[in-house]
């Protein structure tokens, strides 16, 4: 701790934690000591008086809010040897105009501007990592936007060369109508342009391919938007709340429109997919209310949950949806054109081989041989469901098909069924046993979640995906799996207290909860070895790993899988 005239230091080592000015002290001037290497957190903030700080040679790094609220502050000097810049070293420095910075910064955080006014940031052409033109913070060889710091902008030109413009490097831009983008780039990161509420129109150039998640969200002015012949992906969010946006057209390269991507873009009147095929992910158009008129591709793999909900003007709905694969649950709910079916079909509603809505509340239910698909929620919540019969032809059960239906005591699955997807029977409480057909391949997360009375599962098949803590209660003093090779060439059924299971079952399991299960399960006495266990430990919790390592695991191959893990870090 260091004093001097009303100014107090608080020091750790070679850190400066906190300053603290005396009550009735007013300095116009902060010297910090000499010694000083690092400045940490909000250690000089809302010092509202202070117009000069003075930093010693010998500082490398200012850390995160260092001289956030000064108002009154005019001139800080930054030494040669600062070599780091944290988040929002500025923020709020209203009366700072200038910040001359050294060859020797290697690091600066993207918001080490934000919230500031008109400041010009001075970098040296000799800094190997930094340039600063226009208003703009770049990379050193400029094909990067980091940050936009003159945020009062009316019109802003991104310069040739540009083949990337960063993380929220324009967020927050509310003064900007129009902005201007070269041809050279090639992708707009998360959240880039999000928040800018004036910008009416841009253009976005042929070689952009990448569109991250939020990048456009919350522009509440943009009226027209072109999206480029070679974009691929939208992320998430990309144009949500685009409230002023009246229509857009998907290149034929776009096979996706990404969860919640143009939600809430309440003046969307026209949309035109140029691609053949499409997957339509959940919330992707819910809530956009001037939406009269909709023509999908000839090919429709995908329609998420929510997907159109609340579209309150959708009164006609084209396409072909004999390819789906997944209808999600609610995708329609809330539009005219769901209504004007109930109303024509009197009872369970059908398309091109997806039951959507099954009508009316029934104590025993037969789906119609023919059914393809039964739609996210068809059945969901029926009080008198007591059983139901599924044909050879359903190949598909929908994200919570038959969920909270609490008094079904009895489900008949065929061959021919593939997937049942996320929360299919979740809280079908009265539901006792279930036989899983050979032809299965993977079950979703939380399908049978809360059937707290399923305490007989038969799984015919050699090879079955098992989502996140599929069933309620563990595999416990069930699993009796011996797969040595003698066996996995003429495989014994196995039975168990409650799981029936071929001995050569091969199981990929995604999720902690099940690993966990599957373990705690292997314990019931039989002899195992771990030489046979296939587990990503990287991706598993510190409890789940100390179970393994403890474990005599023989025999038992079990492969724990994350697909996006796996797949990004091979």
């Amino acid at each position: 701790m260091t004093s001097t005239q009303g100014v107090t230091f608080d020091i750790d080592g070679k850190k400066l934690r906190y300053v603290h000015v005396e009550k009735g002290c007013s300095p116009s001037t902060i010297v910090v000591p000499e010694g000083i290497e690092e400045i940490g957190y909000d250690a000089l903030g809302d010092l509202e008086e202070v117009e000069t700080i003075v930093l010693p040679q010998g500082l490398k790094k200012i850390g995160d809010d260092a001289f956030s609220r000064c108002k009154r502050l005019t001139s800080v000097n930054i030494p040669d040897s600062v070599e780091e810049l944290g988040a929002f070293v500025f923020s709020s420095c209203d009366s700072l105009r200038e910040v001359a910075l050294s060859k020797n910064v290697h690091l600066i955080d993207s918001n080490a501007f934000t919230w500031t006014k008109g400041l010009n940031v001075i970098i040296p052409p000799d800094n190997d990592y930094y340039a600063f033109h226009d208003g703009m913070l770049f990379n050193q060889d400029r094909s990067k936007v980091i940050k936009c710091v003159h945020r009062d902008k009316t019109e802003i030109v991104v310069p040739d060369g540009v083949e990337s413009i960063e993380e929220e490097a324009f967020f927050n831009c509310k003064a900007a109508v129009k902005v201007s983008l070269p041809s050279s780039l090639r992708e707009i990161h998360y959240r880039a342009f999000s928040d800018c509420v004036s910008l009416v129109e841009i253009e976005i150039p042929d070689n952009v391919a990448f569109i991250d998640a939020g990048a456009f969200e919350d522009c509440l002015s943009l009226v027209h938007v072109a999206l480029p012949k070679d974009l691929t992906t939208i992320g998430a969010c990309s144009f949500s709340n685009c409230k002023s946006l009246k229509e857009i057209l998907f290149p034929d390269k776009i096979k996706t429109i990404a969860f919640h991507s143009f939600a809430y873009c309440r003046s969307l009147s026209n949309i035109t997919f140029c691609s053949k095929e499409i997957e339509i992910e959940a919330y992707a158009f819910a809530g956009c209310s001037s939406l009269k008129n909709l023509v999908l591709p000839p090919v429709t793999r995908t329609i998420g949950n929510n997907a159109f909900y609340g579209c309150s003007s959708l009164e006609n709905v084209c396409g072909d949806f004999s390819h789906i694969v997944y209808w999600g649950e609610e995708a329609f709910n809330k539009t005219p054109w769901l209504s004007q079916l109930k109303q024509s079909a009197e009872g369970p509603v059908f398309l091109d081989g997806a039951l959507l809505l099954y009508y009316p509340d029934q104590q025993e239910v037969n789906i119609p041989e023919g059914t393809r698909i039964i739609a996210g929620g068809a059945l969901h919540g029926k009080k008198k469901l007591k059983h139901v019969v599924i044909p050879s032809s359903v190949e598909i059960i929908g994200h919570g098909a038959f969920s909270a239906s609490k008094n079904l005591e009895t489900v008949c699955l065929s061959a021919g069924l593939k997937q049942i997807e996320r929360n299919a029977f979740r809280r079908c409480s009265a539901l006792k046993a279930i036989r899983i057909p050979e032809t299965v391949e993977r079950i979703g997360d939380f399908a049978f979640l809360g059937c707290y009375h399923l305490t007989g599962v038969e799984i015919e098949g050699n090879s079955l995906e098992l989502g996140e803590r599929v069933f309620s209660k563990p595999f416990r003093e069930i699993w009796r799996l011996h797969l040595s090779r003698e066996e996995l060439a003429n495989p014994p059924l196995i039975e168990a207290t409650a799981y029936r299971l071929p001995a050569s079952l091969a199981i990929k399991i995604f999720g902690i909860g099940a690993v966990l299960g599957f373990c705690r399960a292997s314990l019931n006495g039989t002899v195992f070895s771990k030489e046979n266990i296939i587990v990503y430990e990287r991706y598993l919790k510190r409890n789940t790993r100390k179970i393994l390592q403890s474990t005599n695991l023989y025999g038992v191959a079990i492969e724990y899988m994350n697909t996006r893990k796996i797949l990004n870090n091979k």
